[in-house]
């Protein structure tokens, strides 16, 4: 369970993080995904308009994805993480 919280960290630090790099490029194309906690692994895919990204780790075979703007998977609610 600790491995889902951490991922799921990883990913809400990400938005703040990204929302930053947008009001200064109004694009997230140029962002690039931070590096993770402990064991965790972070991808990053951006447009101009929106961003979505995925979290593993290591010891998990969980994966957790997050989506701001045009970005964000079907059936999840803007910038909240969805692991499964």
């Amino acid at each position: 369970k600790a491995y889902i919280t951490a991922m799921k960290s990883d990913l809400k630090n990400m938005v703040s993080a990204a929302e930053a790099s947008f009001s200064d490029f109004n694009s997230y194309a140029s962002y690039v995904a931070p590096q993770g906690s402990a064991g965790v692994s972070l991808t990053f895919t951006g447009s101009a308009t929106g961003w979505s990204a995925t979290a593993t780790h290591a010891s998990s075979t969980k994966t957790c994805t997050i989506g701001v703007g045009t970005s964000v998977p079907s059936g999840q609610a803007e910038g909240e993480p969805v692991c499964q």
